[in-house]
């Protein structure tokens, strides 16, 4: 602990002079973020920018960001990789998200991409089409070693009818389509091969070819010449490993013998048992005798559910000659990035779909029903926009290569004049949330790398509302409070030692004066050509609005509202003060509304206005009971009440405020 604080201290007395050189560096926060930028859930969430200062690409998993010096690692990055000189995001909201959560990436309008890494538009597909009343499917057909006949034709998405987006295209009147894919995950390694440690045994041997031979890394299936091949010699034979340790076992290989008689291969059940020999796992292969296509069988999905662990797995069929060139059974370790898989369609009426073989979505159809080329989607739906569903879950079915995803598609009708589908399997990029919020009256700022080492660190001062304190030059000079805060731009060069006033002061404060009162109005912004505008008839500030050069004599109640400008932009907003003169305090809360007065006609006098086109801005003043303003906001208003809508101005209202 003593050498952490050590380095704390050395980072705070260095970012007095001048800042460390890293290759990512904190460029700009924002404590205190009430309409500056909004994150995917609308919410005005404090924010860090992080700079990738050098000219070659960064991957930020696994450090770290803290506002606490005793825990560095506070919240932890999931990797992601910067490209040189790019700025990334990193939202203080408190929600702790590393990936967007369903709803935000299902939300309708959802500002989150998906890249389709994985399977994209132009990914070529097998299709098997046919009359509805022509049945079942061929047996099989969504498992991975199923052998496609010539009936199965080459297209690639969109498939159907009637539609623009149809670049593969059906014939209308057909039943449900059937299609399948192989494709291919980078993100995930080769796997280990947890057989390799383990001890295998089989219920009889053949002459000297013992069990072991099916786990001694040789696939080469030459059982007389290469000594890699096991064999049994009698009935019910079974051949078993005890892989030592349990494991999450995603697929198994068999590979078969080559040399001689590789059709024996056949009928055989492969059974996954946890530590106290309990069955987690069996199934069932070729029983209708059909034989192995190839130099090795595939059983994709094991562990389907994610959540069991096997350490015993037995090959068993009932005849004598059991034959195993090699038996590999896989423990994958998915990179964490499959925690943002995201599958995406679009779609005309409804599917069912197969990950290697296991079943993984029923949309529009029942859950325990097979498809045949006569069943219906149990509703409508028009394909006007993709559908996303995210499946990390996935990623215990998944192999690094030749994964299989099979579909059924189905139309609410086999009269129906349209039919779409258009799928992609890719990644949401992570969304930063962290799990902590900036305090604005200043704290500690610390990125850490994976080894707790400091990264960068500031130790920021009181921030004010929509302001930021950044670099300034960008990426490599001190830090300023900007006037601009720029997320994910350069910073800009309106900046200050002192902090930068968010609104316009009233002095004296708005409220209750029993004589005439003088008002003056100020901003703390250092620049020159910065200047504040007021008017006293209720409307909001602009550019051409009176510009305050001394005090305002106020002798009657008087609504002052005024902004900030600079270069004839308006960069404080608008603030309201109201002043009662020569009254007495009220016994009761007071509100003001001010706005304009053609806007409050418009609103009045509306009786048929609603919706947001019918809302107006206004600005609303609350006083308590002592006369001293306790809110001023600004805030939509619009007609409420329905029998109570019509006439003019001589009629009292109801009206609603946003």
């Amino acid at each position: 602990m003593s050498r952490f604080v050590f380095h704390v201290l050395g980072l705070i007395l260095l970012l007095g002079t001048e800042p460390c050189f890293a290759q990512i560096v904190i460029n700009e926060i924002q404590a205190s973020n009430e309409a500056t930028i909004a994150d995917v859930d609308g919410d005005s969430s404090d924010w860090i920018e992080l700079l990738n200062v050098s000219n070659a690409p960064y991957d930020i998993g696994d450090h770290a960001l803290s506002d606490d010096p005793d825990d560095p690692r506070k919240w932890v990055f999931p990797s992601f990789i910067i490209p040189p000189g790019e700025r990334l995001i990193v939202w203080c909201s408190g929600k702790n998200l590393r990936f967007p959560t369903t709803e935000q990436l299902l939300a309708n309008d959802s500002a989150i991409e998906v890249r389709p890494t994985m399977l994209d538009l132009d990914h070529p597909w097998r299709y098997l089409t046919a009359l509805p009343e022509s049945g079942d499917p061929p047996t099989g057909w969504h498992q991975t070693n199923f052998l496609e006949s010539r009936n199965w034709q080459l297209g690639i998405p969109g498939f159907g009818f009637g539609d623009d987006d149809d670049r593969t295209e059906l014939e209308s009147g057909i039943g449900a389509v059937f299609l399948r894919t192989n494709f291919d995950v980078q993100d995930i390694g080769p796997g280990t091969n947890v057989a390799l440690n383990g001890v295998a045994t089989q219920s009889s041997q053949f002459e000297d070819w013992e069990a072991g031979r099916a786990i001694d890394g040789n696939t080469d299936g030459d059982g007389e010449g290469g000594n890699s091949v096991s064999h049994t010699d009698g009935e019910n034979s079974w051949w078993e490993v005890d892989l030592q340790a349990a494991h999450d076992i995603s697929y198994i290989k068999l590979w078969n013998r080559l040399d001689c008689c590789s059709y024996r291969l056949t009928n055989f059940t492969v059974t996954v048992f946890n530590e106290d020999r309990g069955k987690i796992y069996e199934r069932s292969f070729l029983t209708d005798d059909s034989g192995v296509l190839g130099p090795c069988f595939t059983i994709d999905g094991v562990n389907a559910a994610g959540s069991l662990e096997g350490r015993f797995v037995r090959i068993s069929m009932p005849g004598s000659n059991l034959s195993l060139a090699e038996v590999e059974i896989f423990s994958l370790e998915p990179n964490v990035d499959l925690e943002g898989m995201v599958l995406q369609i679009n779609y005309d009426d409804g599917f069912v779909a197969w990950l290697n073989g296991t079943r993984v979505l029923s949309v529009n159809f029942p859950e325990n029903e097979e498809p045949t080329f006569n069943s219906n989607a149990t509703r409508s739906r028009e394909a006007r926009r993709v559908q996303r569903w995210m499946v990390p879950e996935w990623a215990s079915l998944l192999r690094p290569e030749n994964n299989l995803l099979a579909v059924a598609l189905l139309n609410r009708t086999h009269r129906s004049n349209d039919l779409s589908f258009m799928p992609e399997i890719g990644f949401s990029d992570p969304t930063f949330h962290t799990n902590f919020q900036l305090d604005s009256d200043g704290e500690l700022l610390l990125l850490t790398s994976p080894g707790r080492e400091i990264l960068d660190g500031i130790e920021f001062p009181r921030q004010t509302e929509d302001r930021s304190y950044g670099r300034v030059p960008d990426g490599s000079g001190l830090f300023n409070y900007l006037f601009y805060p720029t997320p994910g731009e350069v910073n800009d060069d309106h900046t200050s030692q002192q902090p930068i006033a968010s609104s316009v002061s009233f002095s004296p404060p708005p409220g209750y004066h029993t004589i005439n009162t003088r008002v003056n109005l100020s901003a703390n912004i250092p620049f020159d050509d910065f200047d504040i505008r007021y008017t006293t008839n209720g409307s909001p500030p602009t550019s051409s609005s009176q510009v305050f050069s001394g005090p305002l004599t106020i002798a009657q109640d008087t609504v002052i509202r005024a902004a900030g400008f600079l270069d004839g932009r308006m960069i404080v907003d608008p603030a309201a003060g109201t002043y009662f003169v020569r009254r007495s305090r009220p016994s009761l809360p007071v509100l003001s509304i001010s706005m304009n007065a053609a806007d409050f006609s418009n609103v009045h006098n509306n009786s048929g206005g609603r919706g947001r086109g019918s809302e107006r801005e206004a600005h609303l003043e609350i006083f308590n009971d002592e006369g001293q303003q306790v809110i001023q906001t600004g805030f939509g208003i619009r007609l409420h009440g329905g029998a109570g809508r019509g006439g003019g101005f001589n009629i009292k209202k109801a009206y609603k405020a946003y």
